[in-house]
């Protein structure tokens, strides 16, 4: 009772009708999600009248998507690889703007309205755009809508109501992970800071204080260690398991992140860019290892100097295990350091 748009399911519009909402569920990963249907429940009455409308018509309509930290959307959107092709994040202020593709013709006296195609479950989605008026809409989605796929309908109308052109847009909700040097100003320093806050904190204070997300650096170090180098064997390690078991990290790791702030994705380093910016020269001049990141990689030889230089991880530590016991950690150092076994790094803090 419907079609297909840009690979989202969408109702066809009739006067006062009822219809189940559906929702649409995906992995947090914009790289490697996945996407499903599940039936909720609660019925909406829906009354548009204007049914004829939806048709794609008249003059071609362009949509516009950016919002207050980044002005365009991510390079994959567009390009075929999804079947959407806009994408709003999560707690950000985003901007859909509509507007005619021929410039040269004038709408001064038209009127866009916005149309929320298919339900969601989302209260946000469609309260914030089904129905309103402008050539630009803000919309603030919540981390409960990350996932969620809709189609959107703009219809233009002249100053006799009558519709002159109409446009379907597929628009997806997701977090967006960037490289870090991609990041703006204000997301860079809230990523490093959050990282600095799971790397100082255990997981059971974080939990007290963050919620059940929260996963210290204990919580991964234990995980991944998971006393490989005393058995000879690892989980995580050495077959096709490394690829689902590290994207399952990622997803844990992320999940950390935005315990502590919503907005936040499990960002991630390029290191090709720098072999071919920098060459040998990386470790000094890759912005990547300064105070603002993960601290400067300090080039002397010297046994005392083989420590990060400066920045929020220069004094991180390693767990110390109860080797009273030898109950709190999968395996430990000779100087009971959680880390593996034939390490012979006598101090705690993180050597290079």
């Amino acid at each position: 009772d419907g079609e297909v748009i840009g690979g989202v399911a969408t109702p066809v519009p009739r006067q006062a009708r009822s219809y189940t909402r559906w929702g649409v569920l995906a992995a947090v990963a914009v790289s490697v999600g996945f996407v499903a249907t599940s039936s909720m429940g609660g019925v909406r009455t829906v009354s548009t009248g204007m049914e004829s409308s939806f048709e794609a018509s008249g003059d071609v309509l362009t949509l516009t998507v950016s919002n207050e930290d980044y002005s365009r959307q991510p390079a994959s959107i567009g390009t075929g690889v999804y079947e959407w092709d806009y994408v709003v994040e999560p707690e950000r202020t985003n901007y859909l703007e509509v507007s005619l593709e021929d410039s040269t013709i004038d709408d001064s006296s038209s009127t866009y309205t916005w149309y929320v195609l298919d339900e969601d479950s989302s209260e946000d989605t469609y309260d914030t755009l089904n129905g309103k008026t402008g050539t630009q809409i803000d919309f603030v989605p919540s981390m409960d809508d990350s996932g969620r796929v809709f189609g959107l309908a703009v219809v233009r109308t002249d100053s006799d109501g009558a519709t002159v052109s109409s446009q379907r847009f597929a628009v997806a909700c997701k977090y967006v992970r960037r490289e870090f040097r991609e990041l703006c100003d204000k997301d860079r320093v809230a990523y490093f800071d959050a990282l600095s806050t799971m790397y100082h904190t255990t997981t059971s204070d974080g939990q007290d204080i963050y919620g059940s997300k929260f996963r210290g650096s204990d919580y991964f170090i234990k995980k991944h260690l998971g006393a490989m180098t005393l058995e000879g064997c690892t989980p995580w390690h050495d077959s096709e398991v490394f690829v689902t078991a590290h994207a399952a990290f990622n997803l844990e790791y992320e999940g950390s992140l935005r315990s502590i702030n919503a907005s936040l994705s499990a960002h991630y380093w390029e290191i090709s860019e720098d072999t071919t910016k920098y060459g040998e020269y990386w470790a000094t001049e890759s912005p990547i290892f300064t105070a603002d990141m993960f601290g400067s990689y300090n080039t002397s030889e010297h046994q005392t100097d083989a420590y990060i230089a400066d920045g929020r991880f220069s004094d991180v530590s390693f767990p110390l295990c109860d080797t009273s016991e030898d109950s709190s950690c999968p395996e430990h150092s000779i100087f009971g350091y959680m880390i593996d076994s034939n390490s012979y790094q006598s101090g705690a803090t993180l050597e290079r």
